[in-house]
């Protein structure tokens, strides 16, 4: 009897045996897909950070390049600015700034021309600004002195 018990008993034990090595297997496909589920999050997560910090990047490059030209272009103007008051100081020596306006042809901005004069020597003060959010300004001193009907510059220097 006990042999027949021993045999009738095979079958359920080799039923739950099959059971559990089904549920067994199933929890390795399970594990596998998490494990893949895991991954594909944790790659995802890096390519989107790249991808932000590279768009960043970007943002930044162009501020950066935008700021360069607005500062060129301020320098511009200062320059420009400059020149005109050298060329009006040599055609008259009591040229007042504050008395015309300085043309600016093509250009966006505008500047304030200052001189001060002692004897021959005058100095020239120049600030240039390019309005909008944020203002550009760009300073020059320039230093001339006066001889005969020309005007020899002495110095000549972007300031801050």
């Amino acid at each position: 009897m006990k042999i027949e018990f021993m045999s009738a008993a095979r079958p359920i034990f080799a039923a739950v045996n099959n059971l559990t090595m089904k549920q067994s297997n199933n929890l390795i496909i399970n594990k596998q897909g998490f494990i893949a589920f895991t991954s594909l999050l944790i790659i995802s997560a890096i390519t989107l950070s790249i991808i932000v910090s590279i768009s960043l990047l970007g943002v930044s490059e162009a501020a950066a390049s935008l700021s360069f030209k607005k500062g060129q272009e301020a320098f511009q103007i200062a320059q420009s600015c400059a020149e005109e008051a050298l060329l009006r100081l040599r055609d008259n020596a009591a040229w007042d700034p504050n008395a015309s306006q300085i043309p600016l042809p093509g250009l966006t901005g505008s500047c304030i021309v200052d001189i001060e004069a002692s004897a021959n020597d005058r100095t020239i003060d120049i600030t240039a600004t390019i309005p909008g959010p944020p203002e550009y300004v760009k300073k020059l001193e320039l230093t001339a002195k006066r001889v005969g009907h020309s005007l020899n510059i002495i110095f000549w220097q972007e300031v801050e």
